[in-house]
Protein backbone atom coordinates (compact mmCIF):
# COMPACT_ATOMS: atom_id res chain seq x y z
CA UNK A 1 0.00 0.00 0.00
CA UNK A 2 2.62 2.36 1.24
CA UNK A 3 4.47 1.60 -2.46
CA UNK A 4 1.71 2.20 -4.49
CA UNK A 5 1.31 5.38 -2.77
CA UNK A 6 4.30 5.83 -3.38
CA UNK A 7 4.41 5.85 -6.76
CA UNK A 8 0.84 7.99 -7.34
CA UNK A 9 2.78 10.72 -5.68
CA UNK A 10 5.60 10.50 -7.57
CA UNK A 11 3.83 10.35 -10.77
CA UNK A 12 1.68 13.13 -9.56
CA UNK A 13 4.77 14.92 -9.16
CA UNK A 14 5.95 14.21 -12.50
CA UNK A 15 3.29 14.84 -14.61
CA UNK A 16 3.20 18.27 -13.11
CA UNK A 17 7.08 19.11 -13.71
CA UNK A 18 6.09 18.16 -17.25
CA UNK A 19 3.29 20.45 -17.46
CA UNK A 20 5.38 23.45 -15.95
CA UNK A 21 7.79 22.83 -18.52
CA UNK A 22 5.77 22.99 -21.36
CA UNK A 23 4.35 25.81 -20.45
CA UNK A 24 7.82 27.21 -20.16
CA UNK A 25 8.60 26.01 -23.22
CA UNK A 26 5.89 27.36 -25.27
CA UNK A 27 5.89 30.51 -23.84
CA UNK A 28 10.02 30.64 -24.93
CA UNK A 29 9.12 30.10 -28.72
CA UNK A 30 9.44 33.35 -30.89
CA UNK A 31 5.51 32.45 -31.60
CA UNK A 32 4.67 33.47 -27.86
CA UNK A 33 7.64 35.53 -26.78
CA UNK A 34 6.78 39.23 -25.95
CA UNK A 35 7.74 41.58 -28.82
CA UNK A 36 9.53 44.43 -28.63
CA UNK A 37 10.16 47.45 -31.16
CA UNK A 38 7.60 48.47 -34.40
CA UNK A 39 6.09 45.64 -35.95
CA UNK A 40 4.83 45.39 -39.66
CA UNK A 41 1.58 44.78 -40.97
CA UNK A 42 1.47 41.75 -43.48
CA UNK A 43 1.60 41.49 -47.13
CA UNK A 44 -0.25 43.37 -48.60
CA UNK A 45 -0.88 46.32 -46.41
CA UNK A 46 2.98 47.32 -46.52
CA UNK A 47 2.77 47.58 -50.44
CA UNK A 48 -0.47 49.59 -50.90
CA UNK A 49 0.76 52.13 -47.71
CA UNK A 50 4.13 52.51 -49.42
CA UNK A 51 2.76 52.93 -52.82
CA UNK A 52 4.75 56.40 -54.60
CA UNK A 53 2.41 59.42 -53.99
CA UNK A 54 2.02 61.96 -56.87
CA UNK A 55 4.85 63.63 -57.53
CA UNK A 56 5.75 67.55 -56.98
CA UNK A 57 5.13 69.20 -60.17
CA UNK A 58 7.00 72.86 -60.78
CA UNK A 59 6.60 73.87 -64.48
CA UNK A 60 8.75 76.40 -65.11
CA UNK A 61 8.48 80.15 -66.06
CA UNK A 62 9.01 79.38 -70.14
CA UNK A 63 6.95 76.07 -70.02
CA UNK A 64 9.38 74.17 -71.66
CA UNK A 65 10.66 72.24 -68.27
CA UNK A 66 9.45 70.33 -65.20
CA UNK A 67 10.63 69.70 -62.47
CA UNK A 68 9.18 66.51 -60.59
CA UNK A 69 9.87 66.04 -56.85
CA UNK A 70 9.57 62.54 -55.23
CA UNK A 71 7.46 62.90 -52.12
CA UNK A 72 7.99 61.02 -49.13
CA UNK A 73 4.41 59.75 -47.78
CA UNK A 74 5.19 58.35 -44.63
CA UNK A 75 8.39 59.99 -42.80
CA UNK A 76 10.84 58.14 -40.58
CA UNK A 77 10.68 57.81 -37.10
CA UNK A 78 13.69 59.55 -36.97
CA UNK A 79 12.00 62.79 -38.44
CA UNK A 80 9.51 62.28 -35.80
CA UNK A 81 11.53 62.30 -33.22
CA UNK A 82 13.32 65.72 -33.64
CA UNK A 83 13.00 68.43 -31.44
CA UNK A 84 9.60 70.68 -31.00
CA UNK A 85 8.93 74.18 -29.95
CA UNK A 86 5.39 75.38 -29.57
CA UNK A 87 5.00 78.91 -29.95
CA UNK A 88 2.69 81.20 -31.24
CA UNK A 89 0.83 78.24 -32.97
CA UNK A 90 3.96 77.65 -35.18
CA UNK A 91 6.17 74.09 -34.22
CA UNK A 92 9.48 74.31 -34.67
CA UNK A 93 12.49 72.70 -35.27
CA UNK A 94 15.48 74.01 -32.76
CA UNK A 95 18.03 71.93 -34.22
CA UNK A 96 17.38 73.04 -38.05
CA UNK A 97 15.55 77.02 -37.01
CA UNK A 98 12.70 75.24 -39.52
CA UNK A 99 9.32 74.22 -39.07
CA UNK A 100 9.36 70.92 -37.61
CA UNK A 101 8.37 67.96 -40.06
CA UNK A 102 7.84 69.83 -43.20
CA UNK A 103 6.92 68.15 -46.51
CA UNK A 104 9.94 66.00 -47.83
CA UNK A 105 11.31 65.70 -51.51
CA UNK A 106 13.87 62.91 -51.62
CA UNK A 107 14.35 63.19 -55.20
CA UNK A 108 14.37 65.60 -58.38
CA UNK A 109 14.08 65.26 -62.16
CA UNK A 110 13.94 67.31 -64.93
CA UNK A 111 11.36 66.83 -67.43
CA UNK A 112 11.35 68.37 -70.99
CA UNK A 113 7.64 69.05 -71.74
CA UNK A 114 8.69 68.72 -75.57
CA UNK A 115 9.48 64.87 -75.60
CA UNK A 116 9.04 63.76 -71.99
CA UNK A 117 12.79 63.24 -71.46
CA UNK A 118 13.88 63.20 -67.90
CA UNK A 119 17.23 63.31 -65.92
CA UNK A 120 18.19 62.89 -62.31
CA UNK A 121 19.60 65.98 -60.38
CA UNK A 122 21.80 65.44 -57.78
CA UNK A 123 21.54 65.32 -54.67
CA UNK A 124 23.36 64.59 -51.77
CA UNK A 125 22.78 61.84 -49.49
CA UNK A 126 19.48 61.47 -47.49
CA UNK A 127 18.34 64.67 -48.69
CA UNK A 128 15.68 66.92 -47.68
CA UNK A 129 14.26 68.72 -49.98
CA UNK A 130 11.37 71.78 -49.84
CA UNK A 131 10.96 75.44 -51.21
CA UNK A 132 12.04 74.48 -55.35
CA UNK A 133 11.52 77.81 -56.95
CA UNK A 134 12.94 78.32 -60.99
CA UNK A 135 14.62 81.14 -62.16
CA UNK A 136 12.33 84.03 -63.71
CA UNK A 137 14.69 82.80 -67.29
CA UNK A 138 14.26 78.98 -66.45
CA UNK A 139 18.15 78.71 -66.67
CA UNK A 140 18.22 77.89 -63.02
CA UNK A 141 16.56 76.27 -59.95
CA UNK A 142 16.53 76.77 -56.19
CA UNK A 143 15.90 74.69 -53.34
CA UNK A 144 16.44 74.10 -49.68
CA UNK A 145 18.04 70.95 -48.03
CA UNK A 146 17.07 70.48 -44.62
CA UNK A 147 20.30 68.87 -42.50
CA UNK A 148 20.81 67.93 -38.85
CA UNK A 149 22.73 71.19 -38.37
CA UNK A 150 20.92 73.35 -40.12
CA UNK A 151 18.91 74.24 -43.60
CA UNK A 152 20.98 74.92 -46.70
CA UNK A 153 20.45 76.89 -49.99
CA UNK A 154 21.42 75.01 -53.01
CA UNK A 155 21.36 75.91 -56.49
CA UNK A 156 20.78 74.04 -59.83
CA UNK A 157 21.55 74.27 -63.41
CA UNK A 158 18.61 73.20 -66.01
CA UNK A 159 21.45 72.68 -68.64
CA UNK A 160 23.17 69.90 -66.58
CA UNK A 161 20.79 68.97 -64.22
CA UNK A 162 23.55 69.38 -61.54
CA UNK A 163 22.79 71.17 -58.13
CA UNK A 164 25.18 72.14 -55.71
CA UNK A 165 25.24 74.19 -52.33
CA UNK A 166 25.72 77.87 -51.71
CA UNK A 167 28.53 77.43 -48.34
CA UNK A 168 28.02 79.93 -45.40
CA UNK A 169 24.43 80.53 -45.71
CA UNK A 170 21.67 78.99 -42.99
CA UNK A 171 18.53 79.36 -44.32
CA UNK A 172 14.94 80.48 -41.75
CA UNK A 173 11.99 78.87 -43.42
CA UNK A 174 10.10 79.22 -40.36
CA UNK A 175 7.94 82.49 -40.93
CA UNK A 176 7.21 83.27 -44.70
CA UNK A 177 9.02 82.76 -48.12
CA UNK A 178 12.93 81.44 -47.09
CA UNK A 179 13.73 82.45 -50.17
CA UNK A 180 12.67 83.80 -54.00
CA UNK A 181 14.55 84.65 -57.12
CA UNK A 182 15.11 88.28 -58.14
CA UNK A 183 14.09 89.47 -61.47
CA UNK A 184 17.81 89.14 -63.16
CA UNK A 185 17.55 85.88 -62.76
CA UNK A 186 20.61 84.94 -61.42
CA UNK A 187 20.35 86.52 -57.55
CA UNK A 188 18.59 84.70 -54.43
CA UNK A 189 16.77 87.07 -51.94
CA UNK A 190 16.65 85.06 -48.83
CA UNK A 191 15.79 84.45 -45.56
CA UNK A 192 19.33 83.97 -43.64
CA UNK A 193 19.82 82.70 -39.87
CA UNK A 194 21.51 86.05 -38.55
CA UNK A 195 25.46 85.47 -38.33
CA UNK A 196 26.14 86.48 -34.80
CA UNK A 197 22.70 85.11 -33.11
CA UNK A 198 24.21 83.65 -30.40
CA UNK A 199 22.92 80.94 -27.90
CA UNK A 200 18.92 80.43 -26.82
CA UNK A 201 17.19 82.73 -24.71
CA UNK A 202 17.57 80.32 -21.38
CA UNK A 203 14.16 80.53 -18.62
CA UNK A 204 14.51 82.77 -15.66
CA UNK A 205 14.44 81.06 -12.68
CA UNK A 206 12.24 83.54 -10.61
CA UNK A 207 9.57 85.32 -12.57
CA UNK A 208 9.40 88.75 -12.79
CA UNK A 209 6.35 89.88 -11.93
CA UNK A 210 2.72 88.28 -12.94
CA UNK A 211 1.43 87.64 -16.28
CA UNK A 212 -0.67 89.99 -16.91
CA UNK A 213 -3.71 90.00 -19.95
CA UNK A 214 -5.96 92.86 -20.75
CA UNK A 215 -9.36 92.88 -22.28
CA UNK A 216 -12.03 95.45 -23.16
CA UNK A 217 -14.51 94.27 -20.31
CA UNK A 218 -17.38 92.98 -22.77
CA UNK A 219 -18.70 89.38 -23.24
CA UNK A 220 -17.28 88.17 -26.33
CA UNK A 221 -16.76 84.09 -27.66
CA UNK A 222 -13.45 83.24 -27.54
CA UNK A 223 -11.75 80.03 -29.85
CA UNK A 224 -9.59 77.57 -28.33
CA UNK A 225 -5.91 77.33 -29.83
CA UNK A 226 -3.06 75.35 -29.03
CA UNK A 227 0.48 76.47 -28.72
CA UNK A 228 -0.26 79.66 -27.88
CA UNK A 229 2.88 81.93 -26.39
CA UNK A 230 2.74 81.75 -22.71
CA UNK A 231 4.59 84.01 -21.10
CA UNK A 232 8.51 86.43 -21.78
CA UNK A 233 10.13 83.10 -21.97
CA UNK A 234 7.97 82.31 -24.90
CA UNK A 235 8.27 85.54 -26.71
CA UNK A 236 12.12 85.28 -26.17
CA UNK A 237 12.10 82.12 -27.49
CA UNK A 238 9.75 82.99 -30.45
CA UNK A 239 12.22 86.04 -31.08
CA UNK A 240 15.15 84.17 -31.70
CA UNK A 241 13.91 81.31 -33.70
CA UNK A 242 12.13 83.66 -36.28
CA UNK A 243 14.36 86.63 -36.39
CA UNK A 244 15.99 86.46 -39.78
CA UNK A 245 18.30 88.48 -41.84
CA UNK A 246 17.35 89.25 -45.51
CA UNK A 247 20.29 88.50 -47.90
CA UNK A 248 21.03 88.93 -51.61
CA UNK A 249 23.02 85.85 -52.69
CA UNK A 250 24.67 85.79 -56.10
CA UNK A 251 24.07 82.31 -57.37
CA UNK A 252 27.21 82.60 -59.65
CA UNK A 253 30.17 83.46 -56.84
CA UNK A 254 28.50 82.68 -54.04
CA UNK A 255 28.61 86.07 -52.97
CA UNK A 256 26.24 87.48 -50.43
CA UNK A 257 25.03 91.40 -49.21
CA UNK A 258 22.78 91.85 -46.39
CA UNK A 259 19.56 93.94 -47.05
CA UNK A 260 18.85 96.15 -43.69
CA UNK A 261 18.88 94.10 -40.20
CA UNK A 262 17.42 91.43 -38.43
CA UNK A 263 13.86 91.31 -37.80
CA UNK A 264 10.78 88.62 -37.72
CA UNK A 265 9.46 89.19 -41.65
CA UNK A 266 6.03 87.68 -42.37
CA UNK A 267 6.04 89.26 -46.39
CA UNK A 268 9.46 90.17 -48.32
CA UNK A 269 8.63 91.05 -51.97
CA UNK A 270 10.12 92.39 -54.43
CA UNK A 271 8.95 94.60 -57.75
CA UNK A 272 8.83 94.07 -60.91
CA UNK A 273 12.47 95.83 -61.74
CA UNK A 274 14.47 94.67 -58.66
CA UNK A 275 14.75 97.99 -57.33
CA UNK A 276 12.84 97.99 -54.19
CA UNK A 277 11.81 95.42 -51.51
CA UNK A 278 8.75 95.80 -49.83
CA UNK A 279 9.19 94.10 -46.48
CA UNK A 280 6.25 93.04 -43.67
CA UNK A 281 7.52 92.92 -39.86
CA UNK A 282 6.31 91.92 -36.58
CA UNK A 283 7.28 93.85 -33.39
CA UNK A 284 6.13 93.53 -29.88
CA UNK A 285 4.16 92.96 -27.36
CA UNK A 286 3.13 89.99 -29.14
CA UNK A 287 -0.54 88.58 -28.66
CA UNK A 288 -1.12 85.57 -26.36
CA UNK A 289 -4.94 84.67 -27.21
CA UNK A 290 -4.37 84.57 -31.57
CA UNK A 291 -3.22 81.23 -33.26
CA UNK A 292 0.19 83.04 -34.03
CA UNK A 293 1.51 85.70 -36.35
CA UNK A 294 -1.10 85.36 -39.21
CA UNK A 295 -3.47 87.22 -36.49
CA UNK A 296 -1.26 90.08 -35.80
CA UNK A 297 -1.56 92.22 -38.52
CA UNK A 298 -1.64 95.14 -35.79
CA UNK A 299 1.44 94.38 -34.76
CA UNK A 300 2.88 94.49 -37.66
CA UNK A 301 5.08 97.52 -39.62
CA UNK A 302 6.03 98.08 -43.18
CA UNK A 303 9.38 98.89 -44.86
CA UNK A 304 10.18 99.69 -48.41
CA UNK A 305 13.76 99.11 -49.58
CA UNK A 306 16.07 100.24 -52.62
CA UNK A 307 18.76 97.54 -52.94
CA UNK A 308 20.02 97.54 -49.66
CA UNK A 309 19.02 101.04 -48.45
CA UNK A 310 15.53 101.64 -46.31
CA UNK A 311 13.60 104.37 -47.59
CA UNK A 312 10.94 104.24 -45.81
CA UNK A 313 9.31 102.88 -42.66
CA UNK A 314 4.96 102.59 -42.32
CA UNK A 315 3.86 103.13 -38.69
CA UNK A 316 1.70 99.66 -38.09
CA UNK A 317 -1.47 101.86 -38.43
CA UNK A 318 -0.97 102.20 -42.03
CA UNK A 319 0.74 98.59 -42.70
CA UNK A 320 -0.47 97.77 -46.74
Amino acid sequence: MRNSCSKSVFSLLAITLLSVGLVIGQAATPSNAVLHGYQKAPQPIPEILSAPPTPLAVVSPNADMMLLGDRLTYPPIADLAQPMLRLAGVRINPATNGRHHPPRIVGLHLVSIADGKQRNVELPRNAYVGGVQWSPDGQRFAFTNTTENGIELWVGQTATASAHSIPGVKISTIIGDPLQWMPDGHTLLVQSIPAKRGNPPGESKVPDGPIIQESDGKKAPAATFEDLLQNAHDEDLFDYYTTAQLLLVDTANGRTTPVGKPAVFTTVDVSPDGEHILTTQLHRPYSKSGTGPGSWSTKSQACLWKNTSRLRAFPPARAP
